[in-house]
């Protein structure tokens, strides 16, 4: 289950375990509000889920680093 309890009550859509919905680009359903992590997908480790938060940075970017 990921821990996103805090956002019930919020816009922020959530899965049947708790997990937030995001696009291909990692966006939720409110606009520019994004998430990566275990907050998506609660298997994974931390080196992935650093890994998808430079992701999300390059795209945010323009692919500049």
């Amino acid at each position: 289950m990921a821990n996103s309890y805090w956002l019930k009550g919020s816009e922020i859509m959530t899965g049947v375990y708790g997990t937030i919905q995001v696009d291909i680009r990692y966006q939720t359903n409110v606009q520019e509000i994004y998430a990566v992590g275990t907050a998506i997908a609660p298997s994974l480790d931390h080196v992935d889920s650093i890994a998808m938060g430079k992701e999300v940075a390059s795209l945010l970017t323009g692919g500049r680093q």
